[in-house]
């Protein structure tokens, strides 16, 4: 409710998953109702997987849109999370949220996901096409400091094929370039060629991605969201 109060656009719900695989949002349904009901903050969720009956209750509990991650390969499932999470797993999820009626459905890739290196990406965005989403998200592999990947480096050359190729497979879908992408030298790289790559959106753009915008002549508008929120939604 403070944030509201102080002008804030919205809320992101996140939050760690079970070894199903799933956000435990139906804990805090009722929360999520009176948050809706009390304020007029866009309430975007991180699902995990999930089933129709769970999709639907979120759907009815207020919340504008969800985003999910697919991974395209079960082995890096079973080797980067621990459990063996199937293709069919984030297909069935996918079409769950769409037959909910989730209308800003925004599926994540993480590139770079098995050690930094390319392997599931092509393939999650060919599950991605089993429902219409409303906008297509590309992220990259973090390497935080303690992890395991804390050494890993994932290249901007990567991040940018997977951008390319979202563009030409969804070429009337929203894509964004998500705010995990790497940092320093490779997130300013990866900057520059989501621009060339003709992405719609990038979360929190680094300098090297304005001079690159307006080198191409794009025009450049900005907004305070995440970047699972389309610009056509914030009024």
């Amino acid at each position: 409710m403070r944030l509201d109060a102080r002008g804030a656009t919205g809320v992101l719900i996140t939050g760690g998953c079970d070894l199903e695989g799933r956000v435990p949002l139906d804990n805090y349904l009722d929360a999520i109702r009176e948050i809706k009901n009390e304020t007029n903050l866009v309430l975007i969720a991180h699902t995990g997987l999930i089933d129709y009956e769970a999709a639907r209750d979120l759907r009815k509990s207020g919340v504008e849109g969800v985003c999910v991650d697919v991974v395209g390969s079960e082995k890096v499932t079973a080797e980067i999370y621990g459990v063996p999470f199937k293709p069919m797993d984030y297909i069935n999820t996918l079409k769950s949220l769409e037959r909910a009626r989730l209308d800003n459905i925004s599926p994540h890739i993480c590139v770079g996901l098995f050690y930094g290196k390319l392997s599931h990406e092509f393939k999650a965005l060919d599950i991605v096409s089993v429902i219409k989403p409303s906008n297509v998200v590309i992220i990259g592999l973090m390497n935080l400091d303690g992890s395991m990947m804390e050494d890993v480096r994932i290249k901007a050359a990567d991040v940018g094929r997977v951008l390319a190729q979202a563009r030409i497979k969804y070429q009337k879908t929203f894509i964004s370039l998500g705010c995990a992408r790497g940092k320093g030298e490779v997130r300013a790289k990866i900057d520059e060629y989501a621009c060339e790559a003709g992405v719609n959106n990038i979360a929190l753009p680094t300098p090297r991605a304005y001079v690159k915008a307006r080198e191409l002549g794009l025009k450049i508008n900005e907004y305070k969201s995440c970047c699972s929120v389309l610009p056509s939604r914030l009024g």
